[in-house]
């Protein structure tokens, strides 16, 4: 699967501060990374091909999605079939093998 081309998109956003407020640490993200996690483990144990990424403007995506200024875009998560490789570029496929 490619991002470009995944059927979904799964927006993942958090208000900042939520959850447990023990010790003034950032715990809503530690939930979020837990909640991520279990839609990860279903997807794929549906058959399902997932890919959370980070690396986007989170201001730029957060307008133009309509994100309250109280909330932060947490990562974004493409969700599709696995593609069969032989349809990847040679730079992609080249990757998809170099582990």
């Amino acid at each position: 699967m490619r991002a470009k081309a995944a059927p979904a998109a799964i927006v993942v956003v958090s208000k900042e501060g939520s959850g447990c407020g023990a010790h003034g640490l950032p715990y809503f993200i530690m939930d979020v990374g837990l909640a991520v996690e279990n839609m990860l483990l279903q997807a794929v144990r549906l058959g399902l091909m997932v890919h959370p990424t980070a690396g986007w403007n989170e201001e730029t995506l957060g307008e133009s999605l309509g994100v309250p200024d109280d909330r932060r875009v947490v990562t974004v998560i493409f969700v599709g079939r696995p593609a069969d490789t032989d349809t990847l570029d040679d730079e992609i496929g080249a990757r998809e093998y170099a582990a």
